[in-house]
This record gives C-alpha cells, structure tokens and sequence, in this order.
C-alpha cells in the first residue's frame, strides 16, 4: 500500500490498487467478487466502481465465484472512472450468459451527470447497518458523519436507511455454518457431512443459503480448458500440485480444490426446516438472492432514495502479516443483490505506522450504492463528492504523474488520455474486459 507500505493494498484488485494509488498509471481494471475493486481503491483513495452484474463481460476474468464475478475500474478521478465506464458498460458478449442482464440498457456518456452543485436535491438514504458497526473504527466513523454534515450543507438530505428483517445479514450475528438440524439434510447441503453448504444467514425469517456451495473448481477448471492453447494448467488440482501457491495461500486453495459441486445438488426452491437454498446458480436464478434484491428495492422506494451511503471500510488496512486484525469491508450488498456501488475517498486518519519512520495517513472512503443500471446516479453522488471535499492527496514518494501521454492497448481497443485524465478518446466500437 502506497500510503503505508508495511500495509495491505486489499483484495484480489489489490495490484491495481497499489499501481493506481502511486500514480504508476492513470486508470485500472480489476474484478469484484466481493469487495476486490472497492476495497483496494478505499484504502488507496481511488474510486472504485463495481458495476450492475450483467453490465461489463466477465470473459477473460479469473473466477473466483462467477456468479458475483464482474469487472469494475479504479481511478484517481470519477471522471476518469466515468470515461471507462462508458466504453465498457453493455457490451452483449456471446460468450457470456448474463450479459443479456443489460440488453436493451441504454449506456449514456456518464460524463453528462458529473455537474455542478451534484449533490444539491438528491436524498440519501444512510445505511446504518454498515456505519454504526461495534468493529467500526471511531475516526472513521467521525469522518464519515463529518462528510455527511458537508453533504448536507451542499444541498443533500439523508434518512437513516434499514431493511426489515436484515440485521443478521449485517452484522453476522445470525449466521450459521449449517442448518439447525442435520438429519435428513442431503449431503451436499450439509456441511458436517462433508457437504459444502456455508453460510446461511437469517433474513425476514428464514435462513437463506447465499454462498451454499463452492463453485471455485468447477469454475477455474471451466476457465483452464475454455480454448487457450497458452495455459499450463487444465485444472484446479494441476494448479494446486504445481507447488506454486503462496503459503498464504494454499489452505484455502487446497480447500476450495477438494470441493465438489453439481448444479442439480441445489434447487432454488429447496427449503428444509426454515431455510431456504439459492444455489449455485446465476443471479435471476437464486430465488435467495432475487429476493434479497427485491426487498432491498422495496425498501429504497418507501424511503424515497436512489442511492444508499456507508463507509466502504469501517477500519484501516491490515498491516502486512496479520490475518487476525478486523478488516472492516462493508462490501457484500452489492455483490449479493447485483447492484452497482462506487467508493470515493473523504479524508485520512492517521495510524502508527508498522516501523516506519512517521505515522502515515491512511485514506477513509464512503461507498454509494444505487439501482441496477443506474450507475450515473452514485457516479453522480461520487463525483459531488469529490469535487466538496477534494480529499484525495498523493501518498509521500509518490508524485502525481506528469503531463506525458498514455497509450493503454488492447486487442479491441485503444484508448489515448493525458496524465490529467483530461481526454480519454475511444478508438474503436467494442471492448470486452
């Protein structure tokens, strides 16, 4: 991490992170699985944009559970992430299944909506849920409520926003690593059987299966053999074999790999004393994780808000080699329900640094999450945002960069900008991520 380099850059985008973060180039792709774009970019004060499932290809990304999988974009600037995102957004890639999520989805110039006085007349709904948490940092929380107060004075208003029903989804305190009572249960559910069932969580009243089942196998194997001749390996115990993967690393992968899923192990309208199993299956065919956006939905519309807000993490990051400290990510609404969610940074606290010489300063970000396909909507928040607080600062020995221009290349498209992020032009029809 650019800002403490004894820390974590965060997540699975982590590289892009740290790349963008020191000013090494001017805008990132990443995947977001659960948190993989959002969470590097609030702890490197980027922004991060995690869009509406089904609206950026997910051809070519490495799955880690590829029915949360999408592409998202980190950038020093929302308008740099808005130029990105409207070359990519909506391309209906064949080789993808739910990119008819997006058909038909008009994909504006997102720049249109980044405009003066953005945050005057539009109503928030904060997301208390994943604020007001016993884990949250208290200067995060202070800096929140004070960005707040200034998106107040600039013309936004706010209501405390909750979903009936939804607290054990939030804080964890009802969740449970298998149903209540094993019996009968059949095994590929019940995970003290052997079975890969893993977290149920209770909302409205039932115990919902949202992440029942491990699909990493099956997914990286669909990857390995999908066609390229350059790939070493053809499956996930090839690659677990090599002996390649990090220490770090290798409980989880090995665990992962000795996973084994069929689709037809879970039905979408299993239900087994009080629960309920999604499965394995892509979003619109969860009925778990369908219902979940629904109610969400609902919600939103009898609050009379578009867009939610919360801190993108509730603590700093982990200092290199501890995997006890709180991460703090309040990152997992977005992938469960398929909305699209952006952070943008708000300030810094400062934090001993791990044998550094001075305490760093390290970046505190707060998320916008909106409707599906209304990503103009939180890009809109972002960028008022941005341009109130203009907190984000170049970590120490890290300049911005200069005024030399960047050519990024891609088989399908080229895309010419200055340092600035003044001009990004696009070269050609069609980009798939």
């Amino acid at each position: 991490n650019p800002y403490d380099l004894n820390r974590f850059s965060g997540g699975s985008s982590g590289g892009s992170g740290a790349g963008i973060g020191s000013n090494l180039g001017l805008i990132g792709l990443g995947s977001d699985t659960g948190g993989s774009v959002r969470v590097p970019a609030a702890h490197q004060a980027l922004v991060g944009i995690r869009p509406t499932l089904g609206f950026t290809s997910r051809v070519g990304i490495v799955p880690l559970r590829s029915n949360s999988d999408t592409g998202g974009i980190l950038g020093r600037s929302v308008r740099d992430v808005a130029k990105l995102l409207t070359v990519v957004a909506g391309v209906q890639d064949p080789l993808d299944p739910i990119a008819t999520y997006s058909a038909g989805v008009p994909v504006p110039n997102y720049e249109d909506f980044l405009i003066p006085n953005a945050l005057n007349g539009t109503k928030f709904g904060i997301l208390l849920d994943y604020v007001e948490t016993t884990r949250a940092d208290p200067q995060y929380k202070a800096m929140f409520y004070q960005a707040i107060a200034n998106m107040a004075a600039a013309g936004a208003t706010f209501v405390n926003f909750a979903i009936p029903g939804w607290k054990g989804f939030f804080d964890g305190t009802e969740q449970i690593r298998s149903f209540p009572n094993a019996d009968g249960i059949p095994k590929a559910l019940n995970v003290s059987a052997g079975g890969s069932a893993q977290s149920f969580f209770l909302i409205d009243g039932l115990y919902e299966a949202l992440r029942n089942c491990n699909p990493f196998k099956t997914d990286i194997g669909d990857f390995l053999t999908g066609g390229s001749t350059t790939t070493a390996f053809k499956s996930a115990q090839e690659v677990l074999d090599s002996g390649l993967i990090h220490p770090n690393a290798y409980g989880t992968f090995q665990y992962l790999t000795a996973t084994n899923y069929t689709k037809c192990d879970f039905h979408n309208d299993f239900r087994y004393q009080g629960a309920t199993c999604g499965g394995c299956t892509e979003l619109k065919q969860d009925v778990c994780r369908m219902e979940m956006r629904t109610s969400l939905l609902a919600a939103m519309e009898e609050a009379g808000v578009d867009v939610l807000v919360y801190l993108a993490t509730s603590n700093p990051a982990r200092v290199i080699g501890d995997r006890t400290a709180v991460t703090g990510a309040n990152s997992q609404l977005a992938p469960q329900t398929g909305t699209p969610s952006v952070t943008v940074p708000i300030g810094f606290v400062a934090y001993p640094g791990a044998g550094a010489a001075v305490d760093p300063a390290m970046p505190v970000a707060m998320e916008f999450l909106g409707k599906p396909f209304e990503e103009h909507t939180i890009l809109q928040a972002a960028y008022g945002v941005e341009t109130l607080l203009k907190a984000r600062m170049p970590p120490r020995g890290f300049g911005e960069c200069g005024k030399t221009n960047l050519v990024v290349s891609h088989a399908r498209r080229s895309l010419i900008g200055t340092a600035e992020g003044d001009t990004i032009v696009a070269a050609a029809e069609s980009y798939q991520m």
